[in-house]
């Protein structure tokens, strides 16, 4: 009696069916990997920013009860890590000039030359930079005191107009290739 196709095993053709399955399911699978990689990063970046803006309000409070409204202005030089309870693990320091060094992927610095934040993102598959082209975001400190509003009996007092840790220039993470 001759053997019946069942106890044959795969073919050929079968085999290279199931590789070719295997690799577009592996491929899928590694895109959304890599994707959200580079999306934990992005939100890791935001978070630090979103801590620096509590910090800064919590320096700005120190320096209203202090003496009033004229030290704010003093909080735009300050390097913002010196705020945090804890400063982040990819934190380098601060540099005399971004501008002239090689920055590290994934890591944030203090230019002291332009007293701004540097993030360098480590993984740039989705990420946009701003119209200077460069893959990495800068960030500064704003403080400012505005005019304010006639009080009672037309006395003028001033207040804090804006108060922030904001990009210096536009930047975006796609949300799909």
């Amino acid at each position: 009696m001759g053997r019946t196709r069942a106890g044959d095993g795969f073919t050929l053709f079968e085999l290279i069916i199931v590789i070719c399955v295997v690799a577009v399911v592996g491929s899928v699978v590694l895109e959304r990997f890599l994707r959200y990689q580079e999306y934990a990063e992005r939100t890791a970046m935001e978070q630090t920013i979103a801590a620096m803006r509590s910090a800064l309000a919590l320096r700005a409070s120190a320096h209203l009860v202090k003496g009033g409204l004229e030290g704010l202005p003093a909080l735009e030089n300050e390097n913002p890590f010196g705020w945090l309870a804890q400063v982040p693990g990819n934190y380098r320091g601060e540099i005399p000039d971004a501008g002239e060094v090689e920055l590290t992927p994934g890591s944030w610095y203090f230019d002291l030359k332009t007293r701004q934040l540097v993030y360098v993102p480590r993984l740039v598959r989705f990420f946009e930079p701003g119209p200077g082209g460069k893959a990495e975001i800068r960030f500064r400190t704003v403080a400012r005191i505005g005019s304010g509003q006639a009080g009672v009996r037309g006395a003028s007092f001033r207040e804090v107009s804006e108060l922030t840790v904001r990009p210096v220039e536009a930047y975006a993470w796609r949300s799909e290739p």
